[in-house]
């Protein structure tokens, strides 16, 4: 009796959680449903920002095969690319130039990465598509469908991940591209680029 006694709360507990997860996993599945590809689709018809996008990887790239790994992260815009950790400013611009001058000789490659957040979001999406294809044929939602389209996530979506990079969230023709400049920040530094047709931003170099 006074192990019923402890026990019946774990298993209140228990039951609450298989009861929310798979709901709050519902609810999320359906807003990555509308979110992600109308992300994807955003940065899809921006040719600018594909092309930072691919310049920011590159830049990454660069550095982590003289340095290893490293925690760098990116962020592309349309007049450049952010790129957020502990490096030095002056690294992080000559490796830019470094990527750009190797992707326009045909290291295409050199545009994807592994930790892209591209890859993250076409993982949920495909998780979220599998899991609600489960609530449509089965017509219920519980725990062990939640794990089953998070494990299929998991396993293919890395895949998708690089195919999305390179179809939909970079652009590899950087003929016309040019970097001009970068500005230091706490925490960060934002690379310059522009169009080589373009004139209207005078480059902007710091020299550390």
């Amino acid at each position: 009796m006074l192990l019923l006694f402890f026990l019946a709360p774990l298993l209140f507990v228990g039951l609450l959680f298989a009861w929310l997860i798979p709901l709050g996993y519902t609810f999320k599945s359906i807003v990555n449903l509308i979110v992600v590809p109308t992300e994807f689709f955003k940065i899809f018809t921006n040719k600018t920002m594909r092309r930072n996008h691919a310049l920011e990887h590159a830049t990454v790239n660069v550095i982590e095969e003289q340095y290893g790994p490293t925690n760098l992260s990116g962020i592309a815009t349309d007049d450049g690319f952010l790129i957020r950790g502990s490096a030095n400013p002056s690294l992080i611009y000559n490796a830019a130039v470094i990527g750009l001058t190797r992707i326009q000789r045909g290291e295409k490659d050199l545009a994807l990465h592994k930790r892209c957040g591209t890859s993250i979001a076409i993982t949920n999406l495909f998780t979220s598509i599998v899991f609600i294809l489960f609530l449509l044929i089965t017509g219920r939602a519980n725990i062990w469908t939640v794990f089953l389209a998070i494990a299929l996530g998991s396993l293919i979506g890395p895949t998708l991940g690089v195919v999305t990079q390179k179809y939909i969230t970079t652009r590899t023709d950087l003929s016309d591209v040019e970097i001009v400049g970068y500005v230091p920040g706490f925490g960060q530094i934002k690379v310059l680029t522009r169009d080589k047709a373009s004139r209207d931003r005078e480059p902007v170099i710091y020299i550390e």
